[in-house]
Formats: structure tokens, sequence, C-alpha cells
């Protein structure tokens, strides 16, 4: 596992996801139904955080995954 100090975290926003891909903020005051950049700054400004860990697992199961994913990708016609 390795830490990005870098990274954008979004993971303290939550937010219910629209068919049409709008957003509604779980906090109480957050906006509601809003759609692209709109939501974005304002998660920039409400709730992102800075730095994040990425990675984990070991080398077998990266194997299994990339294998996975690959048959996966095959079967649907990749």
């Amino acid at each position: 596992m390795s830490y990005l100090a870098k990274a954008e975290n979004y993971s303290k926003c939550k937010a219910y996801y629209e068919d049409d891909g709008a957003m509604t903020m779980s906090d109480p005051a957050g906006p509601t139904l809003m759609k692209g950049s709109e939501i974005f700054a304002w998660r920039r400004s409400h709730c992102m955080t800075i730095g994040a860990h990425v990675g984990g697992g070991n080398d077998k199961l990266k194997r299994e995954a990339i294998n996975d994913f690959t048959t996966f990708l095959r079967s649907a016609g990749f």
C-alpha cells in the first residue's frame, strides 16, 4: 500500500447519484440535484481532503484480478 500525499480524496463526500448523473449531497446543508462542475466545486470546498492510501493486496491477488478482468473483457467481445 502507498500513500499519495497530494491526492484529492472525496471519501467524506456522501451523495446520492441519479440515473442522469445528477447528485444530491446527503449533507442537509449540501446542494441538491447539481451536475458536473457545479457539484465538484461544492465538494472541493466542503468535503474534499488531501491525501489517500492506494494499492493493497499481494502479487497473487493482483494476478488473479487481472486474469478475471481479462476473462470478462474477452467474454464481452473486447
